[in-house]
């Protein structure tokens, strides 16, 4: 499963980094994907970082 540009996935999954004390990993199954590790993969092809960076560049 990938990130796409198009559709709610990049929002919500934005919205849940940086407005929630949810983990990544039940980010990631919230949001679909079967681990942690496609999860981390797919976010990281299409930001560029993890989702862990992306929390701490909210400041989370």
């Amino acid at each position: 499963m990938r990130l796409h540009y198009e559709g709610p996935l990049p929002e919500t999954v934005g919205f849940l980094l940086t407005e929630t004390d949810m983990d990544v990993l039940a980010i990631g199954l919230a949001c679909g994907f079967t681990s942690g590790s496609s999860f981390s993969r797919a976010f990281r092809e299409h930001y560029g970082y993890s989702p862990r960076g992306g929390r701490r560049q909210t400041g989370e």
